[in-house]
């Protein structure tokens, strides 16, 4: 499975300075998730991931994750969040059982710079 959006390319969800990213996930099963953020969809630009653990419940998962838990494809740590053209969840691999669950993908802490 992989969904893809293209919100966070929209000023009005730019993520505020020192934010976090936070996501809540339910799944059935245990499963590695990896999420990406993309700069450069369009052409030569650099991609971001991060690599989730999900546990195997009935309950909602929330997960915040600051820039430097997105690296690059030589392991370099995202410094800021920039303005990605795209950020996608994916299965790191094949996905025992049914589709995860998300909801309430968005911006926590951090201030807006002017």
């Amino acid at each position: 499975f992989q969904y893809i959006t293209n919100k966070f390319n929209d000023p009005q969800w730019y993520a505020p300075h020192g934010a976090s990213l936070q996501i809540s996930v339910r799944s059935q099963h245990a499963g590695l998730l990896l999420l990406e953020f993309d700069y450069g969809v369009s052409g030569q630009g650099s991609r971001y991931t991060a690599k989730l653990n999900v546990k195997g419940q009935s309950g909602w998962q929330r997960v915040t994750l600051p820039p430097s838990d997105f690296s690059d494809g030589v392991g370099k740590p995202m410094e800021t969040w920039g303005r990605p053209e795209q950020f996608s969840i994916t299965s790191a691999g094949l996905w025992h059982g049914p589709v995860p669950a998300f909801r309430n993908l968005q911006w926590v802490g951090g201030r807006f710079k002017p």
